[in-house]
């Protein structure tokens, strides 16, 4: 695993091609925020795996990116914040509990499935 720091994470993230420098760069952009979590508040303290193409590579990209679209679309402001931005795992950012599946739903191995906004106050929702 690479080192934990945000110059690291933008590396990191700039080459496996899902966010450019200039905006990672850019103090308080979506990008910069949603890094910034992932490397110092984040409860988690994942590595920043050493393969991308495995579960762990995939699931450290995937909470990059949840964490970007709360920050992209003003999670602050939501109504329900579906535990975005939690300690949680990333498949337990929802609802925490029946009957409204908001948030994102995994399947049985772990994978993400959907990820629906409706209960923030935003609508949104993304199939895999």
């Amino acid at each position: 695993p690479s080192e934990r720091n945000i110059e690291s994470m933008i590396e990191y993230l700039v080459e496996q091609g899902i966010s450019n420098r200039t905006v990672l760069e850019r103090d308080g952009s979506p990008q910069r925020l949603a890094a910034e979590f992932i490397i110092n508040s984040d409860e988690l303290q994942l590595d920043i795996p050493a393969d991308p193409t495995t579960q762990e590579g995939y699931m450290f990209m995937f909470r990059y990116v949840m964490a970007l679209n709360y920050h992209a679309m003003t999670g602050v402001q939501w109504n329900n914040r579906l535990n975005f931005l939690s300690p949680l795992d990333t498949c337990e950012w929802k609802v925490p509990r029946p009957p409204q599946y908001a948030g994102v739903q995994c399947d049985t191995d772990g994978w993400p499935r959907t990820v629906d906004f409706s209960t923030s106050g935003i609508e949104f929702c993304v199939s895999y």
